[in-house]
């Protein structure tokens, strides 16, 4: 796991925080993406979280895009495909 230095950050309006740009950059979060929130010791981890919608939406662009495989006879095709 890659160490960084603290970054400080306000708590704004309604209790809005600002994720720094650089962070953003490295976790690769975008707007709208979700982050699962763990307080522990008086700490706060934040970690991104994919979805299954967003994952979902991703393996139908491929299908539409015709990034798929098979049909497969059996699960040995399916195994032997994997392999390849």
């Amino acid at each position: 796991m890659k160490k960084t230095h603290p970054t400080i950050v306000r708590v704004k309006t309604k209790y809005q925080i600002t994720i720094p740009p650089e962070v953003r950059k490295t976790l690769n979060i975008e707007e709208g993406d979700m982050l699962e929130m763990v307080q522990t010791d008086g700490s706060i981890v934040l970690s991104p979280k994919a979805l299954v919608d967003k994952q979902l939406s991703g393996a139908l662009t491929d299908v539409a895009r015709g990034r798929v495989y098979g049909p497969f006879p059996s699960a040995k095709a399916v195994l032997r495909s994997l392999k390849k």
